[in-house]
Order: C-alpha cells, then structure tokens, then sequence
C-alpha cells in the first residue's frame, strides 16, 4: 500500500475547469472612480451658536471639516466676521 499525500484537493473531482487568470496581455476593463469633490454641497449641521476658538487646532480641525473648508480659511473666516459660528457660516454661505 503506498502512503497517500493530502493535497487538499477532493479525490474524483475534476480540478481542469479552474478560473483562469488573464494573460498580461490582455485588456482588462476596468472603470475610473468618480470624484465628487467638484459637487460637495455645503452641509447643514449641528450648532449655530458658540464662538470659535482659534487657539485649538482639534476646533480648527473640526470646524474646517465641517464647512468642508482648509483651517487656513477658516481662520481667515473669522478674522473677517468673527468668531461666532453663526457669522462665520453665514459668510461662507454667501
């Protein structure tokens, strides 16, 4: 009796109908990812009362992120109409 070696394959099965890989010469189709980044809208969202503070970068960070804008203009926002939320979405809604 010869010793049998698992290969992990069932016994009587026919392993020829495997999917194949296409060659490195074929064409794939494939389809670009759209950005969305031209149609950001901006978002209604949480509190329009509080004033900002721009000694705190996790606010900054936050605050930015919200008005879907960089801190830079935020701070520049602020600097322009204030601190208050309410003033700064306002500008940046015009």
């Amino acid at each position: 009796m010869k010793d049998q070696v698992d290969t992990g394959i069932p016994q009587g099965r026919d392993t020829s109908q495997r999917a194949s890989l296409p060659d490195a010469d074929q064409e794939i189709d494939r389809h670009e990812i759209e950005s969305d980044g031209d149609t950001l809208e901006p978002q209604e969202f949480g509190a329009n009362t509080g004033t900002l503070n721009l000694n705190d970068p996790d606010e900054l960070a936050y605050w930015a992120e919200q008005f879907q804008i960089s801190t830079g203009e935020l701070k520049a926002a602020a600097l322009l109409r204030g601190e208050s939320i309410a003033e700064i979405k306002k500008y940046l809604s015009m």
